[in-house]
This record gives structure tokens, sequence and C-alpha cells, in this order.
């Protein structure tokens, strides 16, 4: 039985493609490719300044959608071609600063190779629970705890480093 899904994507740079393929972890823990589901998005030169953005899935026949992770065929088609075309030709500047651009890139790195080595005693499976708020209520993860260490490090180096070294 199929437990849990995500996608991977390949990109083939010369030809302007990017093939997303649903994958789906096992029982075992082991990831698989869907038969159905893969479609790529295309961008193809015309001429001059004239470009053309596709998108295609080359097992329509297979295409099964719960609307959440696997969105709709017509979607697609409709609602990302569109805003891909938008968004390739908008110029307007960006009104989000990056955070990263708020702290110093090296205090961030040195500070949070330090916090990840003296935490990662809590990487072993099965022994991490995260502490939600001043409630000191315990909730369990249920998906691996090495990517959750790996994550509150690296949030707690940004809240150091921005309110230490700001």
């Amino acid at each position: 039985m199929l437990e849990r899904s995500l996608w991977g994507a390949a990109s083939d740079v010369y030809n302007g493609t990017v093939t997303f393929l649903p994958l789906e972890e096992n029982s075992e823990g082991k990831y698989q490719i869907k038969k159905c589901n893969i479609y790529q998005i295309q961008l193809t030169h015309i001429k001059d300044e004239e470009w053309s953005v596709s998108v295609v899935a080359p097992f329509p026949e297979d295409w099964f959608s719960d609307g959440i992770a696997y969105p709709k065929l017509a979607w697609l088609g409709n609602e990302l071609l569109s805003k891909l075309a938008k968004w390739s030709v908008e110029q307007k500047p960006s009104e989000f600063k990056s955070t990263l651009s708020l702290i110093s890139v090296a205090k961030y790195s040195k500070v949070y190779q330090d916090l990840k080595e003296k935490y990662k005693e809590m990487v072993k499976k099965d022994t991490y629970e995260r502490k939600i708020g001043l409630l000191g209520k315990v909730w369990p993860e249920v998906t691996d705890p090495e990517k959750f260490v790996y994550e509150d490090v690296a949030i707690a180096t940004y809240l150091l480093v921005r309110n230490c070294f700001a």
C-alpha cells in the first residue's frame, strides 16, 4: 500500500524542458515513479523575441486528479500555463526582501554548523519530539526526525544571528 507522495523533476536545459515525475513512498520506505501524472513544461524559442510555453502530459488517459497533490489537467493547461506566461514577461521589482539578505551568511553558516554539531544526537530515529510553544505540550513527529532537527536548527540559527548580530 502506498503511503506518501511527492514530486521529482528532471530538467533538459538544451531542449528547454522540465519533466515532473510523481514519486510515491511504499510501505518499505522506498520511492518509485508513478506511471500516471507525468507532465512536462517546455519553453520553445520561436524567433527573435518570440517564445512559447507549453504543458504536455504524455499519458493523459492515465491521469489521476485528487485536486490537491495531483491537479486536474485542465488546471495545468489553463491556470498554470497562463501564470507561467505572465510571470515570464513581468518586469515588476520584487517587494519581498530575501530573509537571508538581512543577515551575514558567513555568521549564519558558522552558527548553523556549530548548532548542528551540538544537537546531532537528536537525529537518532524515534527520539525527537518537537516542543510546542510555551504550552509545554509535546507533538511527536511521524516523519523522519532528521529533517525536523536540522529544520529547527536552521530556524534557531537564523533567529539567533538576526537578533544577536543585527
